[in-house]
């Protein structure tokens, strides 16, 4: 069944990928320690408390977020999807490690959010390190026993699994390939639906290409997704020998809207207790700054942060220096 599955990859990602089945895939083998840390990481196991989000740092844990493009893409378009991976791309400042905490605290009835952290290596290891086993002899069927542990009943919403900063650095990697293609192998049929998040647009293209465009994909809407995987078919039949890209700051939507970026600035501390007439006056110019990066063709570039930046050197400079507890720039403000 591997072998069907795995079609069109070359020689040695073929043999990496399996290889990587052998061990991760099949019969679970670990101890009863083992099974109780997966258990545990996927929320079986509530001794400890439920800690969705594994690893990164706890202060990006809020109680409200704004709605991002990347969160409304990831809940409102893909979330209910089950047996796929979606591909999210965006630049720094664009929300998508704080996605992964809005997404585990506010909608996910079930998941898990991998955070890199201060964790190097493959993603197979800071995986592992994550969940509690032995990154370096990791018992066999440990992915497999973690998507069965973690996938929901079928009536259910699905459950979720998110990876952030995936192949941020190496769009090359092979470990990195032959886990996520494992991931595809072990997820088919379950009521799960995976996530990856990365930095490097030359990753995400290359993500979606590795499946042929079937089961892992691009984070949008259906009539991005068919329009993408069109233009792939097209692309495989004309220029096969190239590689495949798409525009995901146009189609994607996952650059931050005008509505975002004000809602995201207005609810600083700074600003929250001002009246509505200077919070008209302050919306005014962060129109005036968004219009400037359109004018320069930027506008996927644009971030709360930058903003801030803007208005303090426009002359408002306690902005940068004003309490943030309970704020983020990136994310932090109420629906």
């Amino acid at each position: 069944m591997i072998e069907s599955q795995l079609r069109g990859q070359g020689k040695e990602e073929f043999e990496t990928i399996t290889a990587f089945a052998a061990q991760a895939l099949g019969r679970w083998t670990g101890t009863l320690i083992g099974t109780f840390k997966i258990q545990s990481a996927v929320g079986n196991l509530k001794i400890l408390g439920e800690r969705k989000v594994l690893g990164g740092s706890r202060d990006l844990k809020r109680e409200s977020y704004a709605l991002s493009s990347i969160l409304r893409s990831i809940t409102q378009d893909c979330m209910r999807v089950h047996g796929c991976v979606f591909v999210v791309y965006g630049s720094a400042g664009m929300g998508k490690t704080s996605a992964c905490h809005a997404v585990m605290g506010r909608y996910a009835h079930k998941g898990v959010a991998i955070l890199p952290g201060e964790i190097g290596g493959n993603y197979k290891k800071i995986f592992l390190n994550r969940i509690g086993l032995n990154a370096d002899k990791p018992p066999r069927g440990w992915l497999q026993k973690f998507f069965d542990e973690l996938q929901t009943p079928v009536e259910e919403d699905p459950a979720v699994l998110m990876l952030d900063d995936f192949m941020n650095v190496d769009p090359d990697d092979l470990s990195d390939r032959a886990f996520l293609m494992n991931i595809k192998l072990a997820i088919r049929g379950k009521n799960v639906v995976v996530f990856t998040l990365t930095t490097n647009q030359r990753s995400a293209n290359k993500m979606i290409t590795w499946n042929g465009m079937v089961s892992i994909i691009p984070a949008g809407t259906q009539l991005f997704i068919e329009d993408c995987r069109c233009r792939f078919q097209r692309h495989k039949d004309s220029n096969p020998e190239t590689h495949f890209s798409i525009d995901w700051n146009e189609g994607g939507r996952l650059n931050w809207t005008a509505r975002e970026l004000k809602n995201a600035v207005l609810a600083n501390p700074h600003y929250a207790k001002k009246s509505e007439e200077e919070k008209n006056i302050l919306a005014d110019g962060i129109d005036e700054f968004i219009q400037q990066w359109n004018d320069m063709g930027r506008p996927y570039e644009l971030n709360p942060e930058i903003i801030l930046q803007k208005l303090a050197a426009r002359g408002d400079p306690d902005i940068l220096a004003s309490p943030r507890e309970g704020w983020s720039p990136t994310f932090n403000c109420f629906f």
